[in-house]
């Protein structure tokens, strides 16, 4: 089976199960605004300081 065969395979299977649990729609539109950009790198960096900070390793 060539790869885009197996692609639209797992994409078929894919919608029959979206069909099938409606409430996965609920959670891609939950999900939907999530974005990963630069900013979320800064962000992480400046969380895990302030856990340390808080529990005084630094």
């Amino acid at each position: 089976m060539k790869d885009n065969q197996k692609d639209t395979c797992n994409f078929q299977e894919v919608m029959v199960i979206r069909k099938k649990y409606p409430q996965l729609q609920a959670i891609d539109q939950m999900t939907s605004d999530w974005i990963v950009n630069e900013n979320d790198k800064n962000l992480l960096e400046d969380y895990f300081k302030q856990q340390a900070e808080n529990a005084d390793t630094i």
